[in-house]
């Protein structure tokens, strides 16, 4: 069983009434590095300046806590001009969070995300090389092509299973097929498959025993690729961060054998 896990897609702790409270349960429920997520505003973060206080305030102390936390967005078309989408993934891949730990500061880069389902969001965002993760394809009936997830594959993005969608679906077993789909696609392709809990409100923490079971009743070796892909973008994107910060994600997956 694996005690510490990593969950990129989470908004838990961006609107929580008492942060420091939240980031003591999601420690004592297993996580151990957690991408604080927001949607965009146009070319901007949502409420950008309550969000880089956020992590101004939070990011050394909850260090010390044994959780890091990093800067994520979820670009969602709300006009439906998806033209415009890989101008705001090219932006946003060059936005960066400045935050402070042990005197230095550190400008710390987003993970982008884009917010899927719609055929046009899932098509676009499996070919821009600078997406990093393609966000619940399946939304509101949407579908992952094999084509799709070649191209995913080959530009390096990678297809969450987003455990809320799951949870909290009415219909779970038409989910989960639609979920097995692209699963399969995905696996098919050679693509990078994510695992996120996707928390959004107080209240809905996932404990990872949870998620674990989820992953695994969706394919026996989820749960390792998911951590092996997950390490494998933080080394890529935030080695340095990692050094300077102690972390060894090497060492997590070590001691759990992934």
């Amino acid at each position: 069983m694996f005690l510490k896990y990593l969950d990129l897609h989470n908004k838990i702790l961006r609107d929580a009434a008492d942060p420091d409270k939240v980031a003591e349960e999601l420690v004592q429920n297993g996580y151990y590095v957690v991408g604080v997520n927001s949607h965009n505003d146009g070319a901007e973060i949502k409420n950008k300046e309550h969000y880089y206080k956020f992590f101004e305030t939070h990011f050394e102390i909850f260090e010390k806590k044994g959780l890091l936390i990093l800067p994520a967005v979820e670009i969602k078309m709300r006009d439906d001009n998806y033209e415009t989408l890989p101008g705001l993934i090219d932006e946003f891949s060059r936005k960066y969070v400045p935050v402070g730990h042990k005197g230095e500061t550190h400008h710390v880069p987003f993970l982008v995300f884009v917010h899927g389902g719609a055929a046009e969001a899932n098509t676009m965002t499996c070919k821009d090389t600078k997406a990093d993760l393609l966000c619940h394809p399946e939304k509101e009936g949407g579908v992952l092509t094999l084509e799709n997830a070649r191209d995913a594959a080959k530009n390096d993005v990678g297809i969450e299973v987003n455990y809320r969608e799951y949870k909290f679906s009415e219909e779970k077993e038409e989910h989960r097929s639609r979920v097995m789909d692209t699963l399969s696609k995905v696996k098919k392709a050679g693509g990078k498959l994510f695992l996120f809990s996707a928390t959004i409100k107080e209240g809905e923490l996932v404990h990872i025993k949870e998620l674990v079971e989820y992953g695994k009743a969706l394919h026996e070796d989820l749960v390792h690729e998911s951590i092996q892909n997950v390490h494998s973008l933080l080394m890529a994107k935030y080695g340095k961060l990692l050094e300077k910060t102690h972390y060894s994600i090497d060492a997590m997956k070590e001691s759990h054998g992934v």
